[in-house]
């Protein structure tokens, strides 16, 4: 709990195990469902030290946080995490490559996509996929050791993030490029 309060994520939708024999020793477990039905998981070490860092079963197609978007937004924030997703409300495709299921599946929400990447050079590949897929990219201004939405969550808040990541929006390949 301690580490979740911590990294400003929902508490109520994460479990915690301390199963040492089931290799889950000190890890927050986070359910992925579709409708009512559990159908994979994700667990990360509390413990930086730990490895593996996470634990994951699920379809290789799966978006985290897809069924649980707002209607009637305007835009969703895809992530590749799952905790930045978490903490922002957007979507997490777990990974620094967007395959052409995951983005399909973005696309049926109908709205515009705000692609976050890390602020790493694995984040480039992702921006070439939002590229191809005509996603905006959001290259918002943070510190320096700000490397990911929820470090700029658990420094900045909630609402300054997300407005930080709106007003840092581009929507043109070339500025996308340049940047």
């Amino acid at each position: 709990r301690e580490y979740a309060v911590k990294r400003c994520l929902p508490v109520d939708k994460l479990m915690y195990s301390n199963s040492q024999p089931a290799g889950m020793w000190k890890r927050i477990i986070v359910p992925f469902k579709w409708g009512r039905r559990t159908i994979g998981f994700s667990a990360r070490s509390t413990d930086d030290a730990g490895r593996p860092k996470y634990f994951t079963s699920h379809d290789s197609g799966y978006v985290y946080g897809i069924d649980s978007q707002l209607p009637n937004a305007r835009f969703v924030v895809v992530t590749e995490g799952l905790l930045d997703a978490m903490c922002i409300g957007g979507v997490g495709i777990m990974s620094n490559q967007c395959s052409e299921i995951q983005a399909q599946i973005i696309d049926t929400l109908g709205r515009e996509v705000i692609l976050v990447p890390d602020r790493d050079r694995a984040g480039q590949k992702l921006i070439d996929d939002a590229l191809e897929y005509g996603w905006s990219v959001s290259f918002p201004d943070w510190e320096a050791d700000v490397k990911d939405i929820n470090d700029a969550v658990v420094r900045y808040g909630k609402l300054f993030t997300l407005k930080s990541i709106i007003d840092a929006k581009e929507t043109m390949s070339l500025k996308i490029n340049l940047k």
